[in-house]
């Protein structure tokens, strides 16, 4: 065989082998992106009254600091994926 026909058979092979591993990528980032979308509505049920103090996205959670609603300030931490609530923590203010 030529050398410059081997030459061209490697070209080829690599440029293949590069292009499938660029569909393969893309196929990942996109399953990855399409995963973890959100939903588009969720209802998180709180007493007459209560109002978000605070919002904040901390490791892929939502932390509400909510007040009102004749209880004490707590702080919820959702799921974003189904909205469920994973923890809640009621917090006591002291007086001296």
């Amino acid at each position: 065989m030529n050398k410059l026909k081997l030459i061209k058979l490697i070209v080829v092979f690599l440029s293949l082998l590069l292009i499938s591993g660029f569909v393969t990528a893309a196929g990942i980032i996109y399953k990855k992106v399409s995963k973890n979308s959100l939903p588009t509505q969720t209802e998180i049920v709180q007493p007459f009254g209560s109002q978000i103090f605070k919002a904040k996205l901390v490791d892929g959670s939502i932390l509400l600091h909510l007040r009102g609603g004749s209880q004490p300030d707590r702080i919820l931490l959702i799921d974003p994926q189904n909205g469920n609530i994973k923890s809640s923590i009621n917090l006591k203010w002291e007086t001296n």
